[in-house]
């Protein structure tokens, strides 16, 4: 019986600067940002999700993965993330679930994440799986 957990990944290390990773304000929604009227904070989030995509793109496509084409859909169940992190690390996620299809699924794939992240010293302070 498959329980639809593994431990996937990628074996040649990427290095990477952290200064090479976009802007990514827009997740956070900063309320005073949001309420702009002229437009031009719509299309900096709009600008700061496509440089987002690129940098992940410019990892993922070395794995032989599908590159993404719309962030929040295709983060939303950790799976990409965990490609993302095993790209970038050279190492594999120990378990997560490949086809999650429940909500909790998702949640724990992410949590996975936040927990590898945080285990290479990596500050996730305030970030949550949901």
């Amino acid at each position: 019986m498959n329980s639809g957990i593994t431990g996937g990944g990628v074996t040649a290390n990427t290095n990477y600067s952290a200064s090479s990773l976009p802007s990514l304000q827009y997740l956070y929604g900063s309320s005073s940002k949001i309420s702009d009227n002229d437009g031009s904070t719509a299309a900096s989030i709009e600008q700061d999700k496509q440089e987002c995509m690129k940098w992940i793109n410019s990892y993922i496509s070395k794995t032989g993965h599908p590159l993404i084409v719309n962030l929040e859909e295709q983060l939303s169940d950790g799976l990409m993330l965990i490609k993302l992190l095993e790209a970038l690390a050279g190492e594999r996620l120990p378990k997560y679930y490949t086809l999650p299809n429940l909500r909790i699924q998702k949640i724990e794939n992410t949590k996975e994440c936040i927990n590898f992240m945080a285990e290479r010293g990596i500050n996730v302070t305030g970030i949550r799986p949901e």
